[in-house]
């Protein structure tokens, strides 16, 4: 089993990156997430996304749709699946050079960015979530 959380040290993101992402907090607002977007964008030098949020009971996750350059979420919003979604944004997006490790599934790094950046912020939240079956990879 890939412990995602220690693929990326915490060393490996930079202290704006850890501060801007602890803004977010734990359950982010729509209203916070476009604004860790704009400094994503100035980051990664990449453009707007759409971002969608569907009140759907019992629906919880995201996804990024490459095409529309959309990022929808389903039921509440929480910290993990934010970071995801945007990383594939970032992954499909920026002309630098983003991704450190040497994945070629796109899925797996974006799991392992999210997971280690989460783990960075709140390591003893990361872990508790992950033993209450809570994140789906740990």
């Amino acid at each position: 089993m890939i412990n995602y959380y220690k693929i990326y040290d915490k060393g490996k993101f930079s202290v704006e990156l850890l501060e801007e992402t602890k803004k977010l907090g734990l359950t982010p607002t729509l209203e916070q997430i476009n604004h860790y977007v704009l400094f994503l964008n100035k980051k990664y030098n990449i453009n707007n996304i759409n971002l969608k949020l569907y009140q759907e009971k019992g629906s919880n996750g995201g996804c990024y749709i490459n095409l529309k350059k959309e990022i929808r979420f389903y039921g509440e919003l929480n910290l993990i699946t934010v970071l995801h979604e945007l990383r594939h944004y970032i992954q499909f997006n920026s002309p630098i050079k983003v991704l450190f490790n040497t994945y070629e599934d796109r899925e797996e790094e974006a799991r392992g960015w999210s997971s280690s950046l989460f783990y960075a912020i709140y390591p003893e939240k990361y872990m508790e979530l992950a033993n209450q079956g809570k994140i789906k990879f740990i």
